[in-house]
């Protein structure tokens, strides 16, 4: 029998995908975002993956680098307004 995703897995799964999509919109590398968000290209990657639980500090850095508010971040891009 398959084991169902766990919902920490299926929210850093979230996180990554919006990050990606909000770093592509402004079109940043991994590298650039780490470089304005103090951390660096290996740590963008593995968030974007899903395989990194980052802590509330890095997120509110990946946000102040993206102009976003921390919680857009937990929000579909294309449902912001």
């Amino acid at each position: 029998m398959a084991r169902k995703p766990s919902k920490l897995r299926a929210a850093r799964d979230t996180l990554g995908r919006r990050l990606r999509v909000y770093r592509a919109r402004q079109k940043l590398s991994q590298g650039a975002l780490g470089v304005q968000a103090g951390t660096t290209q290996a740590t963008i990657s593995a968030i974007e993956l899903g395989q990194a639980n980052p802590r509330l500090t890095t997120l509110a850095s990946l946000a102040e680098a993206l102009n976003l508010e921390v919680s857009e971040l937990f929000i579909d891009p294309d449902e912001k307004a």
